[in-house]
């Protein structure tokens, strides 16, 4: 008795979850054509490009000031 209660238990979900399938639609977002599309990108990756020229410089400095010490 309990046998035929789970199979048709495990049945009706099993067709409940065919249903759901059928009706559900999947879809997708194509991250990197919104980026590039996006007007905000190319002013931030200009920014970008400051603030990394600026930090290399700051460290080539502070590379040239170490190298003096170190020489003394």
């Amino acid at each position: 008795m309990f046998k035929k209660f789970f199979v048709t238990v495990l049945f009706i979900l099993f067709a409940a979850s065919l249903v759901f399938a059928e009706t559900s639609s999947i879809g997708y977002v194509d991250v990197q054509k919104v980026f590039k599309e996006y007007k905000e990108t190319s002013k931030a990756q200009k920014e970008l490009a400051k603030e990394e020229e600026s930090f290399k410089k700051e460290f080539e400095d502070s590379q040239k000031k170490l190298k003096k010490i170190l020489r003394r």
